[in-house]
């Protein structure tokens, strides 16, 4: 352990976002796993995206408390710092209430789907491919000029605003996330969020640069959180718990795991090294094979059935 040495700098800054945006990763891959439509679409506006963002802040103070020209401000006034990030995350928790419509607070659908339950509903919401062409230029466009605009040590907060942005255009021209939108969307959509939360961090600092037992507390600080979310904010919700339970990985599993991890790294075995490039290559490939397999689906067998 002795070789890992914390200097406060942006590739720790980064460090500490990827394992606090690791679990919500996770739990939105499970969450699509369940097939479970209503459920997966509330999930990912309401409490992956606020997780990321909590991520993106916790990042952007760590920053501020290393660059030269903020730390003699932030360390004289850290209360302000803090203050002012909460109200943030309050702000974009509030943008995204009044962009999606908010889950049941009774409902009697609490199970998985099967993956043709998932294509029937898609189905209740196709629409024309020149519909989804256009939508997706819009809504993927957004994220392209945001790259370009934005510096990069913001970056991670980009998929956050073209997420809030999707979810208000598709409700506003009420074109909705058809099948053929899902098709078209979700490789430029997840390939923008795979460069902004995974490749543009990886290529800054490949290898972990935080201690791995820091690294690995990051993840079960951030299912804390997330429980923090399901019993305050969203306890009115039986969507949320419903999948907490059946859904994502048990805390139980995940302190075994990082239990496992951390004797591994003990034992002078290095897991944890090269563990960012490895889980930007799983999260965001199956990301967007989970995401655009049950569309493809629908697509194909509406033209089979029409043949």
């Amino acid at each position: 352990m002795g070789r890992w040495h914390l200097n406060p700098s942006r590739p720790v800054a980064l460090d500490v976002w990827f394992g606090l945006s690791f679990m919500p990763a996770l739990d939105s891959i499970t969450v699509v796993a369940s097939c479970n439509r209503p459920i997966i679409d509330h999930w990912y506006y309401f409490v992956s995206v606020r997780m990321m963002a909590m991520a993106s802040l916790v990042s952007f103070i760590i920053l501020l408390f290393s660059n030269p020209t903020t730390k003699p401000f932030v360390s004289q006034y850290p209360g302000i710092v803090f203050i002012s990030a909460f109200a943030t995350y309050g702000l974009i928790g509030l943008c995204l209430d009044r962009s999606c419509a908010p889950p049941p607070k009774r409902t009697a659908n609490l199970r998985s789907w099967s993956l043709s339950e998932y294509a029937n509903a898609l189905s209740r919401s196709n629409g024309t491919w020149k519909a989804a062409i256009t939508s997706t230029a819009v809504t993927c466009g957004l994220g392209t000029v945001l790259t370009v605009v934005i510096p990069a040590d913001w970056s991670t907060i980009i998929p956050v605003i073209t997420t809030g942005f999707e979810a208000v255009f598709l409700r506003l021209n009420k074109f909705g996330r058809t099948s053929q939108y899902t098709v078209c969307a979700a490789l430029f959509f997840q390939g923008g969020v795979c460069v902004q939360r995974g490749l543009r961090q990886v290529l800054v600092s490949p290898s972990l640069v935080i201690p791995p037992w820091m690294f690995l507390s990051l993840p079960v600080v951030s299912r804390l959180v997330l429980d923090l979310h399901l019993y305050t904010v969203f306890r009115e919700y039986p969507e949320f718990s419903w999948a907490r339970r059946n859904a994502v990985i048990s805390t139980t599993t995940l302190v075994q795991t990082v239990a496992m991890l951390l004797v591994l790294e003990a034992t002078q075995f290095p897991v944890m090294r090269w563990v960012k490039p490895i889980t930007v290559l799983i999260l965001y490939s199956t990301s967007i094979v989970g995401v655009s397999m049950p569309a493809a689906y629908n697509i194909a067998f509406e033209i089979i059935s029409n043949t």
